[in-house]
């Protein structure tokens, strides 16, 4: 098990982020690491959803769907465009600088959005935001693979998801409670204060690898790291990525779509519920996934010895209960639509595999451009779906007494037809997919 022994190594004599100190790697050590990069990454990205406060954007910035849909489109435009570079820099700067540096820029993002008068000034805002916390994702994987054997690491991978859960999970109900009493814009000040502080928290804990075992000491020296050029094109020309990259792009884009912007809305104005009880049971489903991404990884680490199975999975499991909504929500209950995105929590958490996958696609030191490079798809997708969705919406049927559009259920139904026939397509695109894990001999 890595990190089982206590280990002295000085770093002096190869190049680290380090610096030239002495560091000892304790037993335990590897989780604090493990705990600060994951919450790094869910402080960073827990309020860049701007599902909760659609409605006080529309009234606040006097616009309508399609713009909701442009400020939503340019963030996930200016991550998916970040990834590569945030790769390269995970695999040459390394985790700990990176995230450091990353969290204060979305931080000040956030205290600008904050902030901002009208507009356009949000739109820069949230490209600031975005380009601050793009690279979270990639680098937290990048020192999960610098601290978990390769048998360990779709396990804290989805033990990594059930933090993130638990963030969303907590942090949703939280954050509809502080946008209710204290307004969205003091609440969103906070949110860039608390990426400052994680900031500081990386910088002092995280270390971008064991030291104490030969975990991600496959990094190299100047003279031999791969050039940018070798980087990417093992990577990007690799037709099994290039499987993995559409499948994140389609199945994931519609997903995020849904949860960033358009299912509390959905709840909210299809169903009457309230925005901290839409909150809630927008938590409760990813809540689900809490128990289950674990679950997954274990699955596929110890029984199934396989990653393709579980990750088709998770592809059917975002797939299905959309469809479900996009015909059958007219004729439901809330408790029925509960029970649907309930069970789409269930399954969506084996999703995760697609990250395992493509890290064990390539060797370990392009393994940031990997995960990089397949974190673009989502973001695209999402991208794509939110211009075409906020279209799709089109004018409000009405309008609040404080002037805050409202739509219609059938017109909510509408923009979730795009994501289940990009889930389908997923679906056929993973059945290509060919097994990454290799057998152990014997």
């Amino acid at each position: 098990m890595a990190g089982d022994c206590v280990a002295e190594e000085s770093l002096t004599s190869q190049p680290s982020t380090l610096g030239p100190r002495t560091f000892r790697a304790r037993p335990w050590y590897r989780w604090i690491v493990f705990a600060v990069a994951n919450l790094a990454f869910v402080f960073g990205v827990l309020f860049v959803s701007l599902g909760l406060i659609v409605p006080d954007l529309m009234r606040d910035f006097s616009i309508e769907a399609q713009q909701i849909g442009l400020l939503i489109a340019v963030y996930s435009y200016t991550y998916a465009l970040m990834q590569i570079p945030g790769g390269l820099l995970a695999d040459r700067v390394g985790p700990r600088r990176v995230m450091s540096a990353f969290l204060v820029l979305g931080g000040l993002g956030t205290l600008l959005f904050s902030r901002a008068p009208n507009f356009g000034i949000g739109v820069v805002a949230r490209a600031l935001t975005a380009l601050g916390v793009s690279v979270l994702y990639v680098n937290q994987v990048k020192v999960l693979r610098g601290w978990f054997r390769p048998e360990e690491f779709a396990t804290a991978m989805g033990i990594g998801s059930s933090i993130s859960t638990i963030g969303s999970l907590l942090g949703s109900p939280l954050l509809a409670a502080s946008v209710t009493n204290l307004g969205w814009r003091t609440t969103y000040a906070g949110a860039g204060l608390l990426n400052m502080f994680m900031a500081i928290a990386c910088w002092i804990i995280i270390r971008d690898r064991n030291p104490a075992t030969a975990i991600g000491t496959e990094r190299t020296d100047a003279d031999t790291m791969p050039s940018i050029r070798q980087a990417l094109k093992t990577v990007l020309w690799n037709r099994q990525f290039i499987y993995l990259f559409l499948v994140a792009l389609l199945a994931y884009g519609g997903l995020m779509g849904f949860y960033q912007a358009w299912g509390l809305p959905f709840l909210m104005q299809g169903y009457g519920l309230s925005r901290v009880t839409a909150a809630w049971l927008m938590s409760a489903s990813w809540g689900i996934s809490l128990f289950f991404a674990p679950l997954w990884g274990r699955l596929s680490d110890k029984r199934l010895h396989a990653r393709k199975p579980v990750m088709l999975i998770g592809l059917v499991g975002t797939t299905l209960p959309v469809l479900l909504l996009a015909t059958l929500a007219h004729r439901l209950d809330i408790i029925h639509v509960a029970i649907i995105l309930c069970l789409q929590g269930t399954l969506v958490s084996a999703l995760l595999l697609p990250y395992t996958m493509v890290n064990e696609l390539v060797p370990p030191s392009f393994s940031g451009v990997a995960a990089a490079g397949l974190n673009m798809g989502p973001y695209i997708g999402s991208g794509i779906y939110q211009a075409f969705s906020g279209f799709i919406l089109g004018s409000p049927a009405s309008y609040a007494a404080d002037g805050t559009p409202i739509y219609t259920l059938a017109a909510y139904q509408s923009i979730f037809v795009p994501s289940v026939i990009a889930g389908v397509v997923a679906i056929l695109l993973g059945l290509l997919v060919k097994e990454t894990l290799q057998k152990a001999p014997g």
